[in-house]
């Protein structure tokens, strides 16, 4: 739909397009009598359509947009306002500017330079351009490099007709075994009928003349065959575009694919040789036809479905996912049925010493300190297996291809033995291969069907401690099943790449582990990227646990729901990530080495400012990926670690390790340090409130002396004066309390007044709070060394007329007051 305004015409008709409305800015006094202020003599202001507009699933995200502009009077300076899109502060700050092209020409995006401004207050782009001379030419703006879905088909297109020829060979065990193998196919079609293509590349090395089936719901074009199957190969998967407005990820999928489909380099030669690739370009093709930021057509954040998708309402990530499930297991995964635990065995109390000779093992595994390579022999003697299938992975403990050829090893098991290599068989029991309900539950790592033994209960072994060691062995068999699953996978990686928009440069999300060999596995493909990129920042990759399950501000989903973190969820991969490009430049720029061999090509000068990111840039990070795949397997022929500081892969994990341990000890410290600061927050808070009514108590006792002492004399036979004396100051505390009063003006015996008052048997009529505590009566001791002074005279009489003289000046009053005892213990004041 073209939109004519102010005698300029502006094209949305294209896919990815998106731009809603356009309003011409009235030209104001000034601005028609000052033509030497530079002023534009057209300003647009240019809304956008946010995703979903128009439908019921309408959302706020407004960052995209893709228009084109044709007309005018030639040579003339024009202003665009994109005036409601999203908060990009951050990003627009940085020098982030959108991109243009001028068409018929060359098709080669540039950024805007020509007035450029971000209103950080109205979200506000503004932007200049100048008309050009042939008016049927059109200049198209957009907010970053585009890539629509159709650049990807013709892409693709032109894929399929370079290297069709190369598959022409039915039987494809004749082919050469270096040869390039490329099949695409439709994987599913999305909510629009538009196709998700799935590329398949490897090389002949391993291939069969079995093809792979289709999945339940998949690849519903029943004339484009499947791929062929292989042996000894695992599978890299690789994904882009499941956020249609995240274009760099695009870019780097062509560096991939660009790269992998060299013929002549020897390091995609190898790649293809240990590797199948399994590629979909494109996860979201109705939101990046349709000019959408974030969502499909229905408002979905995909990447947060990944766990529990809908093949109704998400058939791209769950055809994703399924693909991930069958190339793991190697058979197809039934929906539901990708949770099993582990066979549960029945034991009887005679045996139980069985379980217990081998609690050394699960008191590792429990303490994530178990090693499944390391203990294979301890493992084979443990009551807990899955079959007796030597030929099964689950028994040997080896990678084999991934195949679904996975039913015919049926008919092979007859039996299974519980506890093996024992005098006594716990369980023995024959397989019905006809039973249905058996076929559900599957070995978790072969696909075979086990028998179906009832769980353990209380009244198998009673409540002993024999039973609890049972109930922690299957609380742990979780956690067994996981690291088998990541040491006999048939995936070795899995990759989504996506865009950014706050945090500057390139740099990948990983999952969080505690344990150090999984952690420095897990960091070991970044820090390759860093070594063979200079875009790359290392320092910028994420590994926290909070990372991994933080939510949304927008719509409140978990990552927990996203492809890398699923991924780990269901099959336990470490080397699963995230792959995150900035849409504008990076903050710093590695130094990389030189590779053993040179590559022909001049030295190129390293950079000493980040560059504005361009499609190239990010075509090299895919390039640099599959390199940096290859460094981690040690067979690149031209790798750069033996001229690094580092000088292998095993100095490289080496050097992960240690920086692993030492994180973790920093954080460590950092959390005793917290803890410790909390609680000492909690002790300053406790004495600062203890001080200050220690303070405020003295203050009390200060007032409370100077108010007797200065009141008329006191009768000793009339102590009712003193609690009224009391009560009175009480009611007066509030207002007294915050004078301090001069010590030095104190009496110094009104103590012993207070102490005879609480002696007396009206002091337990007095309220608690003018009955000075425990702390207040720290004056009682310098009071106890006036009495025991040797100037003073032992005559207890003299002792007490002295006192009644200082407390009643007319002399009229006697006081009760009795000095301390030196014979007598002081008994505690409460």
């Amino acid at each position: 739909m073209d939109i004519e305004c102010g005698g300029f015409t502006f094209i949305s008709n294209f896919d990815s397009s998106n731009i809603d409305r356009v309003e011409l800015v009235p030209k104001t006094e000034d601005g028609e009598s000052n033509e030497n202020k530079e002023l534009p003599i057209y300003e647009f202001n240019i809304w956008t359509k946010a995703d979903c507009e128009g439908t019921e699933f309408v959302n706020s995200n407004r960052s995209w947009f893709y228009f084109g502009v044709k007309g005018g009077i030639p040579c003339t300076d024009v202003k665009l306002n994109v005036v409601n899109l999203n908060k990009q502060g951050k990003l627009y700050n940085q020098g982030m500017a959108p991109v243009y092209k001028i068409t018929p020409g060359p098709n080669r995006w540039e950024r805007v330079r020509d007035r450029l401004s971000f209103d950080l207050k109205n979200n506000l782009l503004s932007f200049g351009y100048k008309t050009l001379e042939n008016l049927c030419s059109t200049t198209y703006f957009a907010f970053t490099y585009p890539y629509s879905f159709v650049d990807l088909q013709n892409s693709l297109k032109q894929f399929d007709s370079r290297l069709k020829k190369l598959n022409i060979n039915p039987n494809p065990l004749e082919a050469n075994p270096d040869d390039i193998y490329y099949h695409r196919e439709c994987l599913i079609k999305s909510l629009e009928y538009r196709p998700v293509d799935l590329i398949t590349i490897s090389s002949h090395h391993g291939i069969t003349n079995i093809r792979e089936p289709r999945l339940t719901g998949l690849f519903p074009d029943i004339n484009t065959p499947r791929s062929f199957q292989f042996k000894g190969k695992k599978v890299i998967f690789l994904s882009a575009r499941v956020h249609p407005g995240e274009t760099p990820s695009s870019f780097v999928m062509n560096g991939v694919l660009h790269f992998l489909l060299s013929k002549n380099d020897p390091v995609a030669v190898m790649l293809r040789k240990l590797f199948i690739f399994k590629l979909i370009p494109m996860l979201n093709p109705d939101g990046v036809s349709k000019g959408f930021y974030r969502t499909d057509t229905r408002g979905v954040n995909l990447n947060r479905f990944y766990l529990n998708p809908s093949e109704i309402f998400h058939p791209s990530v769950f055809a994703a996912r399924s693909l991930i499930l069958y190339y793991h297991y190697g058979y197809e995964k039934k929906e539901g049925h990708f949770d099993n635990h582990l066979s549960q065995n029945i034991v009887d109390s005679k045996n139980t010493s069985l379980l217990l000779q081998n609690s050394k093992i699960y008191e590792n595994m429990e303490n994530d300190q178990f090693d499944l390579k390391t203990n294979k022999s301890l493992l084979e003697n443990t009551n807990i297996v899955y079959c007796n299938n030597e030929e099964n992975i689950c028994s040997e403990f080896k990678e084999t291809s991934v195949t679904s050829d996975t039913e015919n090893l049926n008919d092979k098991v007859a039996e299974i033995s519980v506890a093996e290599n024992s005098g006594d068989k716990l369980l023995s029991t024959e397989y019905d291969v006809s039973n249905k309900e058996s076929r559900n539950e599957r070995c978790a790592m072969c696909g075979i069907v086990p028998p179906q033994l009832p769980k353990l209960s209380s009244n198998t072994m009673g409540e002993g401690s024999g039973f609890k060691k049972l109930q922690k062995i299957h609380r742990i068999s979780r956690k067994l099943e996981n690291s088998r699953r990541s040491y006999d996978s048939g995936l070795y990686l899995y990759i989504d790449f996506h865009g950014h928009a706050s945090k500057r440069g390139i740099f990948m999300y990983g999952n969080h582990f505690d344990n150090i060999t999984d952690k420095v596995e897990c960091l070991l493909l970044p820090k390759l990227l860093s070594i063979n990129n200079p875009h790359f920042h290392y320092n910028q990759c994420n590994f926290s646990k909070r990372n991994m399950y933080s939510r949304d501000r927008r719509d409140g989903l978990s990552k927990e729901g996203c492809g890398r973190v699923a991924v780990l969820k269901y099959t336990g991969l470490i080397k699963s990530y995230t792959l995150e490009c900035n849409y504008n430049t990076g903050c710093i720029v590695n130094i990389i080495p030189p590779t053993q061999r040179p590559l022909g090509k001049h030295l190129v000068q390293p950079l000493l400012v980040p560059p504005k990111y361009t499609p190239q840039i990010y075509e090299e990070i895919g390039r640099a990926l599959c390199v940096s795949i290859l460094d981690m397997t040690g067979h690149n022929p031209n790798s750069r670690l033996p001229l690094s500081q580092y000088k292998s892969v095993n100095g490289l994990k080496e050097s992960l390790r240690c920086e692993a341990i030492l994180t973790k000890n920093q954080n460590l410290k950092m959390r005793q340090s917290i803890a410790l600061l909390q609680r000492g927050n909690k002790n300053i808070n406790k004495n600062f409130t203890t001080k200050r009514k220690i303070l405020m108590k003295r203050q009390l006792k200060n007032n409370l002396f100077t108010e007797i002492s200065s009141s008329q004399p006191v009768d000793k036979k009339d102590n009712a004066t003193i609690l009224r004396q009391s009560k009175s100051i009480r009611s007066n505390t509030s207002a007294t309390i915050l004078h301090p009063l001069n010590k030095n003006s104190l009496p110094s015996s009104t103590i012993g007044i207070l102490k005879k008052q609480r002696k007396t048997k009206l002091a337990s009529d007095v309220p608690k709070k003018i009955l000075l505590k425990k702390k207040v009566f720290s004056a009682y001791k310098i009071e106890k060394e006036l009495w025991q002074n040797k100037g003073e005279s032992s005559d207890r009489n003299m002792n007490k007329r002295k006192i009644e003289k200082k407390l009643c000046p007319t002399g009229n009053a006697s006081t009760s007051v009795r000095p301390p005892n030196k014979k007598r213990k002081k008994s505690k004041i409460m």
